[in-house]
């Protein structure tokens, strides 16, 4: 018995491996639904959402000459009209956009979260093959019986759609900062509203410190336990 938990463990991360793998290769959506099931412990097992937890922190990145051009696209001017400076080397490449360290002309740092070129298609044409996906699963096995597909593509897809839209993302980041206003521990990112745009989101350059970074929180000194208690009240 314990030898086969064990082999469908091994199976379970290599199954989610070879997924990982694809959707780093291919981009886009999937990477997306990687990381949307990585949190949904209540569907798989440990070993499946540890693999793909990795797309937490994976994404190839575009050439900044690509994310320039849709910038310039957005602001309707250069960039070096915009931005004092803009660095070139991202800070942290995502499924959806890539985040670049900038300096505003009154000084202030700025990270500026620039919208993949093209992403917008390919979601559209991925969750369209994920829905033939799922009608087909629907029909032809019963695995409804144990999970709500339907549910849980209409979640994914409304999501997607929202993370896609940055005026709505800042807008919200205001929303979570003006109800917790009285709570010193919480700081949310300022919006630089006059420098973000639907595909282009300029925010305060804050630096941290990971919540899965074990390491960097103790050698910091912080409480685990009190920061996950803090962090569910918030």
């Amino acid at each position: 018995a314990e030898w086969i938990e064990k082999s469908r463990h091994e199976l379970a991360r290599s199954q989610a491996r070879r997924f990982r793998e694809t959707a780093v290769d291919l981009g886009g959506l999937l990477i997306k639904l990687g990381q949307f099931f990585s949190t949904r412990v209540d569907l798989l097992p440990p070993s499946s959402i540890e693999e793909l937890s990795v797309l937490q922190d994976e994404g190839k990145s575009v050439t900044f000459t690509q994310l320039r051009d849709l910038a310039e696209s957005e602001f309707a001017a250069p960039l070096d009209h915009v931005f004092e400076s803009i660095a070139e080397q991202p800070l942290a490449s995502a499924s959806l956009g890539q985040v670049h360290l900038g300096r505003l002309s009154t000084g202030e740092t700025v990270a500026v979260k620039i919208q993949r070129p093209g992403i917008e298609d390919l979601v559209a044409t991925d969750l369209k093959a994920v829905g033939r996906i799922v009608q087909l699963i629907r029909r032809f096995t019963n695995w409804e019986r144990f999970i709500d597909l339907e549910a849980i593509y209409k979640e994914f897809s409304e999501t997607l759609w929202d993370e896609l839209d940055y005026l709505k993302e800042g807008k919200n980041a205001e929303t979570i900062s003006a109800n917790n206003q009285d709570d010193q521990d919480l700081i949310i990112p300022r919006i630089y509203w006059q420098y973000t745009t639907r595909r282009v989101l300029t925010m305060e350059y804050i630096e941290g410190i990971k919540v899965t970074d074990l390491d960097g929180m103790a050698r910091q000194g912080i409480n685990r336990q009190v920061l996950a208690s803090r962090l569910l009240q918030v």
